[in-house]
């Protein structure tokens, strides 16, 4: 596919951190001497054609008080499998929570990021447990972030 430059322009602006504005499809626009329909336009269109599949934003826990995190690992029954993923997903501290096929160890097979101050890891566990009625569960913490960004196409 040939991107045109208003387009290249865009995808620069995309890669970097989105604007926490109003209207930044308005802002991006502007960047790329484009009205913000066109930008939602083209947007749209990269969509249905599978040239992007979606925006997403990544939480820096650090900047919010969060210094501790672990991926928890649950071992849930597949028919509690959506009501246990939706208790848990709830919790505030809760940014990633998602089914594994296959599970892990051929055991866990509900995966939830968690973040939370360093001093309320158990707390918070325990009202996962509470939460969930899960208690067959594995944390691994978080040893050292290797990365934290998005992909540079331009």
């Amino acid at each position: 596919m040939k991107l045109s430059t208003k387009e290249i322009s865009l995808i620069k602006l995309l890669q970097d951190d989105f604007p926490l504005e109003k209207r930044p499809f308005l802002l991006l626009g502007k960047a790329c001497q484009m009205e913000e329909e066109q930008v939602l336009e083209i947007l749209y269109r990269w969509k249905k054609e599978g040239l992007m599949r979606k925006f997403g934003a990544a939480l820096r826990h650090h900047r919010v008080g969060y210094n501790k995190n672990a991926l928890v690992v649950w071992a849930v029954p597949s028919p509690l499998i959506d009501q246990v993923g939706k208790a848990l997903a709830q919790k505030k501290w809760v940014s990633h929570c998602y089914e594994r096929k296959p599970p892990y160890l051929n055991r866990y097979n509900l995966f939830t990021m968690v973040h939370f101050p360093l001093k309320k890891k158990e707390n918070i566990i325990e009202e996962m447990v509470k939460a969930s009625g899960i208690s067959d569960y594995i944390i691994l913490e978080t040893i050292e972030e290797l990365k934290k960004t998005s992909m540079r196409y331009f």
